[in-house]
């Protein structure tokens, strides 16, 4: 069972700085399983296109990482979505790759850069 995101800005803000904390490799493989599923017909279950995912991934590494984090933030905000209990926030439409609402890492390089 998943929430819907109902928590406090400074649990987003939590939320965003741990996804600057992931590997590049693992944002790619998010971004790539955005791109790669979609809703048929209307429903509410997503389906997975494996040949556009392998498409996906072979395109992504064109993209800045700063660009990458930020698609994947507005993908995670429009879905809105969070595991049983409210702890962390999906990263991917599956629930595959998740952060926390907690502060999880001390300093990202979101951070660093400012």
């Amino acid at each position: 069972m998943t929430w819907e995101w109902s928590h406090t800005q400074d649990a987003y803000d939590n939320a965003h700085n741990n996804l600057w904390g992931l590997d590049r490799e693992t944002l790619q493989i998010i971004w790539a399983e955005w791109h790669s599923s979609e809703y048929p017909d209307g429903g509410e279950e997503r389906e997975f296109d494996v040949q556009l995912y392998k498409f996906a991934l072979s395109a992504v590494g064109l993209i800045d990482t700063e660009l990458l984090i930020d698609f994947i933030w507005q993908d995670m905000e429009r879905n809105a979505t969070c595991d049983n209990g409210g702890y962390n926030a999906w990263c991917c439409p599956f629930g595959c790759h998740t952060v926390s609402f907690d502060r999880e890492v001390e300093t990202t390089e979101q951070e660093r850069a400012e």
